[in-house]
C-alpha cells in the first residue's frame, strides 16, 4: 500500500478518527475524494459497522473504507485508486456475509462464504444502472448510484437486517425476492437499493 496510514489526510465521506463509535446502515457513500486514506470511510481506530450500505466511485488509498469494521450485506466496489491493491477496501475487517466487494486486494477478513470478492487482476463488476437515481431528502434533491441492473450478481443475495425499506424510503420495500434468483439470505439485495 505504502505510506503510513497515521499520516496524510482521511476519510473523504466520514471519518471516526478516534475510538468513537460509528453505525453506517441503509446508506450510500459516494462520490467522496481525499488525497489519503479511505475515500468513502476511514476508521482507522474506532468502531465501525456497515450493514445494508453502498460505497461507490470514491476516490482514495482504501477508496471504500480504510481501517478496520464490520461489515453486512454492502457493496463495496467502483472505487477509484490507481493500484491494483487498496482500491475499495484496505485494512482488518470482519465480515457479517452477504458482502459485495469489487476489489478484495489491500484487505483481510470477508472470508463468509456468502461474500462475493473481486481482485485486482479480475474485479467484479455490481452491475448497477449507470443512470444512477435521484432521491430527495429534507426538500433537496441527491443524485446517488444506480439500482442493481437485471442480471446483476447482487440481486436476492443480501440480507434485509429486519429493515423495511431501501434507503429511499416509503414505497421501495428493502426485500423484493426474484423467484428466478437463489437467495444467499432473505431475499435482500446487496446494498442500499433493492430492485424494484
Amino acid at each position: 500500500s505504502g505510506g503510513d496510514p497515521a499520516e496524510g489526510l482521511r476519510g473523504g465521506g466520514l471519518l471516526n478518527q478516534s475510538a468513537g463509535s460509528v453505525s453506517v446502515v441503509n446508506s450510500a457513500i459516494y462520490n467522496n475524494q481525499v488525497q489519503g486514506w479511505g475515500g468513502g470511510i476511514a476508521n482507522p481506530g474506532g468502531t465501525l459497522k456497515v450493514t445494508n450500505s453502498t460505497l461507490t466511485n470514491n476516490k482514495g488509498i482504501g477508496g471504500g473504507i480504510f481501517g478496520k469494521g464490520t461489515v453486512k450485506s454492502s457493496l463495496i466496489a467502483k472505487n477509484i485508486y490507481g493500484a491494483l491493491v487498496d482500491v475499495d477496501v484496505s485494512g482488518t475487517f470482519t465480515s457479517e456475509g452477504f458482502n459485495f466487494i469489487g476489489v478484495e486486494n489491500g484487505s483481510t477478513g470477508f472470508t463468509a462464504p456468502t461474500d462475493q470478492k473481486g481482485t485486482g487482476a479480475a474485479p467484479l463488476d455490481p452491475k448497477l444502472d449507470p443512470t444512477g437515481l435521484t432521491i430527495t431528502l429534507t426538500a433537496t434533491d441527491f443524485q446517488a448510484p444506480g439500482v442493481p441492473l437485471c442480471g446483476s450478481p447482487m440481486i436476492d443475495k443480501g440480507f434485509s437486517e429486519g429493515l423495511m425499506t431501501d434507503l429511499r424510503g416509503t414505497g421501495f420495500l428493502r426485500m423484493i425476492d426474484d423467484p428466478n434468483q437463489t437467495n444467499a439470505g432473505d431475499g435482500a439485495d446487496v446494498g442500499a437499493f433493492e430492485r424494484q
